[in-house]
């Protein structure tokens, strides 16, 4: 599969330290086609002097990738950091659909398809609709604003939460709290202005992920009980905290308040102890 990319100068710590990073640990077969320009907009802010322009040197870019001999491609921004292997469940959500979007909600409240990351088959109606959109796009501030608006051209679909991004909960983040589904495959720091705001968001939500994405955390071990170390009943490093959890519920230990300790390969403990009985 090829992930189609573009990144300036703004951007290409992102580009370099995290998503670049992050897509070879999970997807390692996986050809990056990296398209990097000029600072047309020299701040790397949506919507300030040079963004549209710089936006439209996306749209060269997919029809590029839909013009290629291949079944597939993915567009990915760099402002995007992945979890785990993701390009089988694209090809799976899928599904029958011409390209699937990652998901948000308009400034109207409507749904929006969102230009920052999808999975597009190479077919008639995608090559057309993408040289449709180049045609027309002087019409539009940026090509996310010409994708929804023609968008009945094409059978799209959003990608699940798992693809998680920003406009999911807001139209722009500005130190908000983000509920963040368990089992995520990536996030996008769209509607973040500024790309040190864009790293310090990626940044807090790998440390979340690291910390709650319970089926992704491997213990070394793990201390349970205020008066009694039973740290040999959980020293399993193939359990989940789900799995220790309810383990340590159906025990008979004579223990009022039961605490769950988790630590990682450094003994340092991942977060504040879990009560079982909460």
């Amino acid at each position: 599969m090829k992930i189609y990319t573009m990144s300036t100068k703004s951007h290409d710590f992102m580009y370099k330290e995290i998503f670049y990073i992050s897509v070879k640990k999970h997807e390692p077969s996986c050809e990056i086609i990296l398209n990097e320009h000029n600072q047309i907009c020299l701040t790397g802010n949506y919507y300030d002097t040079g963004w549209r322009e710089l936006m439209e040197k996306k749209i060269d870019i997919y029809l590029e990738a839909v013009n290629a001999e291949d079944l597939f491609f993915i567009w990915s921004d760099v402002d995007i950091e992945f979890y785990q292997p993701f390009i089988d469940e694209c090809i799976k959500e899928i599904g029958d659909y011409d390209i699937a979007f990652q998901g948000g909600t308009g400034p109207t409240g409507e749904t929006e398809y969102c230009a920052g990351f999808f999975i597009c088959k190479i077919n008639k109606a995608t090559k057309y609709f993408f040289k449709h959109l180049k045609n027309i796009y002087k019409q539009y501030p940026c090509d996310q604003e010409a994708i929804n608006h023609n968008i009945n051209l094409v059978k799209a679909k959003t990608l699940s939460h798992k693809f998680f991004n920003i406009s999911e909960q807001y139209r722009e983040w500005a130190g908000q709290d983000l509920t963040i589904p368990k089992d995520i495959i990536m996030f996008h720091a769209n509607y973040t202005i500024g790309a040190e705001n864009k790293l310090k968001l990626l940044l807090k939500i790998k440390n979340e992920v690291q910390k709650y994405q319970d089926d992704k955390i491997e213990f070394l071990s793990a201390e349970y009980g205020v008066f009694e170390d039973v740290t040999s009943t959980v020293k399993q490093p193939d359990k989940t905290i789900n799995n220790i959890i309810e383990d340590l519920q159906n025990n008979n230990l004579p223990i009022h308040q039961k605490y769950l300790y988790i630590y990682d390969e450094n003994y340092n403990i991942f977060d504040k102890p879990i009560n079982i009985y909460q």
